[in-house]
């Protein structure tokens, strides 16, 4: 990662565009230094979430947290939410979006216990103690944050072996994947109480969501493999590509980003929910999906395609991450520095 803005920053390249990596704080020195502005498919750290230069098609900023599966969790299991907990490793990756949600969470009601379970981030020899701390301690909704394969797998299978069930197991968007679903089929659905927050439209509602269609045909023609990223990396380029286009012969980083910006309403043509890249503010509109044997299952709303509300979205978070990005007047981190593209 690094060594890829280093390269680019070396090559002079024009922006970077669609691109992702977990552990992104590692690149800012060098991007900043170089002047390298981007429209990333993601973000992870606070630093480039709110980076100088920076423009997200679904903004995730630090100081920010959407919050709609909190409030729909809450509403169908209230008694679950007041005996919860974290499961997540101790790297900037887990630890900040843990930490958002532990800020946001109560104000839909939910009640984190002091049971969080924190594991290696390569894993655990064996996940059987961390279940069956939650169990000893009550916990009924389990918020997980890491990645499906292995880990998250690991520790689901190791509670069917020790007899916990909690009422909900909630995780992010980073879980919608093919490969989580057919391993729960074929691991006694162990993972069935798994509910998901999305902000795309998932891929089994493109019978009725055109935009999707084309996707998904787009990327089967080129016998590539469909994934929530790779729409996150679509919306990124289709907002320069938009941004470029009305840039017409003056090409610049600074006009691309301002005419992204300029892009109140962005949806991709209809590949997620309503954004407002400029603002980098996150989205209050979110779709509820539970894991149900093979399947993902969209739950919550019942009519129409998001649930949209103001409340969805907690800001002005100071958790110690947001503190140590020095946010400027304007939400920009200065902890590498800054720069006017």
């Amino acid at each position: 990662m690094t060594q890829a803005v280093t390269k680019a920053c070396t090559d002079k390249v024009f922006m970077l565009v669609g691109q992702g990596w977990v552990l992104d704080d590692g690149q800012e020195k060098s991007r900043i230094a170089c002047k390298l502005s981007s429209i990333p498919g993601y973000s992870v750290a606070t630093s480039f979430a709110n980076g100088p230069g920076v423009l997200q098609p679904i903004p995730n900023p630090a100081d920010q947290v959407p919050i709609s599966a909190a409030y729909e969790l809450a509403q169908k299991f209230p008694d679950a939410v007041k005996k919860a907990a974290f499961v997540y490793a101790k790297y900037p990756a887990t630890q900040e979006p843990r930490d958002k949600y532990a800020a946001g969470f109560p104000q839909a009601g939910w009640q984190f216990q002091d049971c969080d379970q924190i594991y290696n981030i390569a894993g655990e020899a064996d996940w059987k103690p961390l279940a069956s701390n939650l169990k000893a301690c009550g916990i009924q909704a389990v918020v997980w944050v890491g990645s499906p394969n292995p880990n998250f797998e690991n520790l689901l299978a190791s509670a069917q072996q020790v007899g916990y069930n909690p009422t909900l197991w909630l995780s992010d968007t980073n879980q919608y994947d093919p490969g989580f679903a057919s391993w729960n089929s074929q691991n006694g659905r162990a993972g069935d109480h798994v509910y998901v927050r999305m902000a795309a439209v998932p891929f089994e509602l493109a019978d009725q969501v055109p935009a999707v269609k084309q996707y998904l045909d787009l990327v089967h023609k080129s016998n590539g493999t469909a994934a929530l990223l790779g729409v996150q990396s679509t919306s990124a380029f289709l907002l320069w590509a938009t941004a470029v286009k009305a840039c017409g012969s003056d090409v610049t980083a600074a006009c691309v980003l301002g005419q992204a910006a300029k892009q109140t309403h962005w949806t991709a043509g209809g590949l997620h929910s309503e954004t407002d890249p400029g603002a980098n503010v996150a989205s209050s509109c979110g779709l509820l999906l539970q894991l149900d044997g093979s399947t993902w299952k969209k739950i919550l709303p019942t009519k129409g395609l998001f649930d949209c509300d103001p409340k969805y979205v907690v800001k002005d978070l100071t958790t110690s991450a947001v503190i140590a990005a020095k946010l400027s007047a304007d939400r920009v981190s200065t902890e590498y520095g800054t720069y006017t593209p």
